[in-house]
Formats: C-alpha cells, sequence, structure tokens
C-alpha cells in the first residue's frame, strides 16, 4: 500500500481527534463542570489583573509627578500607599461621575423611546399602505401572511407595552445591578 509518513501522522492526528472529541462528548457533563470550576479558580486574578491594570496608571503619575518631590526614606516608603489609595479614590470618583451622569441620560433616551414608538408605529403603517398601493404584489404577499392567523394588533401592542414599561426599569435595573456588582468586587 505504501502510505506516506506525513500521510500516517495526519491519520493518527485525526484518530486522535475524533477520540478527544468522543470522550468530552460521553463526558460532557463532566468536563462542563471542569471548565466552571477553571472558570471560578481564574475569575479573582483576571479582575484583579484588570483592577491593577487600571489602578497602575494613575498611581504611577502620582507617584512620579505630584509625589516625586518627597525625599528621604520614610517619604520614600510612604510614596507608594499613598499615591495607591489616591489612584483608588480618583478612580472611584470618576466611575461615580460617570455613572451619575450616564445613568440619568440613558433612562430619559429609553423612555423617549418608547414614547415614540406608537409615532413611528403609526408612519410605519401609512407608509406601507402607500408602499401597498403602489405595488399591488405586496399586498397579496400581506394577504398570504394574514392567512397565518396572527393577531399583528395584539403582538404590536405588546411590543410597545414592553418597550415602554418593561425594557426602560429593566435596562436601569441590570445597569444599577452591573454597576453595584463592580464596586462590590472592587
Amino acid at each position: 500500500m505504501g502510505f506516506q509518513k506525513e500521510k500516517i501522522k495526519q491519520i493518527r492526528g485525526l484518530l486522535l481527534f475524533a477520540a478527544v472529541i468522543v470522550l468530552l462528548l460521553l463526558y460532557s457533563s463532566s468536563v462542563g463542570v471542569g471548565i466552571l470550576l477553571f472558570i471560578k479558580i481564574v475569575t479573582p486574578f483576571l479582575v484583579g489583573g484588570a483592577i491593577a491594570f487600571i489602578l497602575n496608571l494613575p498611581m504611577r503619575f502620582i507617584e512620579n509627578k505630584i509625589l516625586g518631590h518627597w525625599k528621604g526614606k520614610a517619604a520614600a516608603r510612604l510614596k507608594r500607599p499613598i499615591s495607591f489609595v489616591l489612584a483608588f479614590l480618583l478612580v472611584i470618583f470618576l466611575v461615580t461621575v460617570v455613572i451619575m451622569t450616564v445613568l440619568p441620560q440613558m433612562t430619559k433616551t429609553v423612555m423617549e423611546i418608547g414614547r415614540q414608538i406608537p409615532y413611528f408605529v403609526d408612519n410605519l403603517v401609512i407608509e406601507l399602505e402607500k408602499l401597498a398601493a403602489a405595488y399591488p404584489e405586496i399586498a397579496k404577499q400581506a394577504s398570504r401572511l394574514e392567512e397565518l392567523e396572527l393577531d399583528w394588533s395584539s403582538v404590536f401592542n405588546s411590543v410597545i407595552d414592553f418597550l415602554k414599561n418593561g425594557s426602560g426599569s429593566a435596562i436601569l435595573n441590570s445597569t444599577v445591578s452591573v454597576a453595584s456588582n463592580i464596586m462590590s468586587g472592587v
């Protein structure tokens, strides 16, 4: 038959890959538990690295530029902790300012979108009627949609109610929840 060495390596690799896939499928619940455990173990290190990365730039600036004129052994030992505390307070202040300025504007925007949806739907219906009058094929396809026996007005009303009532408060709640989770993590 005379297989070449490269073909044998490819076949061996494919068999090994297939065996790994079969084992993963057979023990998928154990693999899932292992992956979740790994993620739980690694998450604090990733969060800590992200916090250190975020705090490092302002901390270096404070340490070198603002406290750079401090001389002496005792002052050199205090520069790093003081710059860390100041950088941490600065980051907390900036996050608070951003949340306090963005959150009310985002709430207003969501509420305005909820108020504008009925007008948009009315204009959409008018434009669709004009389009159907100009192109009769569209009217024919729309009549096929009516055969599906869907109550389109209730679908539109439920979507509008969701956008008016549900999404504004849901976005606000999820934003506050994310912000509180970030702060508690920090």
